[in-house]
């Protein structure tokens, strides 16, 4: 037994549902959350230059490798190779096996301490994510409606 099942008149519903079809609707969540990745990016070197001018050239907007449609924003490790120890700290350090640490500080003498202190955490990435969270938001929705 078999059924045939023959629709008319899809033509134009087809056209209208065209952009938030698939390959459509990939393209339009791409440029949406690209703006979105864009203006955040732009907060975060806003925050960024208070703190280290370096680490804000190092802030980076690129396309994620998976959950695509999707853009990432992060930092160039070669650029700002101390972009983690910033944002989640340092505990107190020291050498393992030798007595104390030798280096040249900022006036040009010597220095050997036996422990180094820390430096507390600042979650900078987190203050500019909730505070422009809904920019971003915002941004999105309105480059989707742009393009449609």
């Amino acid at each position: 037994m078999s059924a045939l099942i023959e629709v008319r008149g899809v033509g134009p519903i087809r056209r209208a549902l065209r952009p938030w079809l698939e390959p459509e609707l990939d393209k339009e969540l791409d440029a949406a959350t690209k703006a979105s990745a864009q203006l955040y990016a732009r907060e975060l070197r806003k925050e960024l230059r208070g703190v280290s001018k370096r680490m804000a050239r190092a802030v980076r907007v690129r396309r994620a490798k998976r959950d695509r449609p999707g853009w990432v924003v992060g930092s160039r490790r070669k650029v700002a190779f101390f972009w983690p120890f910033v944002i989640g700290g340092t505990r107190s350090h020291g050498p393992r096996k030798a007595k104390s640490l030798y280096f040249y500080g900022k006036d040009g003498q010597t220095h050997r301490p036996a422990r180094v202190r820390g430096v507390r955490p600042n979650p900078i990435v987190e203050r500019v994510a909730s505070r422009s969270e809904g920019r971003a938001m915002a941004e999105a929705d309105k480059q989707l409606a742009k393009n449609t």
